[in-house]
């Protein structure tokens, strides 16, 4: 009988906010490749065909946009 292959699942971890803005600032250099794909992400124009696929594309581009602002913030 063949072995059954695990399937590698999410798991839940608390971080504090410091600990996670600075590992997207190290992982999203601006000017990189990453970076280029997210400025690309957010000027994607939202004409869905329907308003669940208007509600992706908008998330999307939220959710790049968030990314963009905490590489660029300047920490205190």
């Amino acid at each position: 009988m063949a072995k059954r292959k695990l399937i590698p699942r999410p798991t839940y971890r608390q971080h504090d906010e410091k600990t996670i803005n600075s590992a997207i600032k190290a992982g999203i250099p601006v000017g990189g490749p990453f970076w280029d794909y997210l400025t690309e992400e957010r000027l994607v124009e939202n004409f869905g065909p329907s308003e669940w696929e208007r509600g992706m594309i908008e998330g999307a581009r939220r959710f790049a946009g968030r990314l963009q602002d905490i590489a660029l913030a300047v920490e205190e």
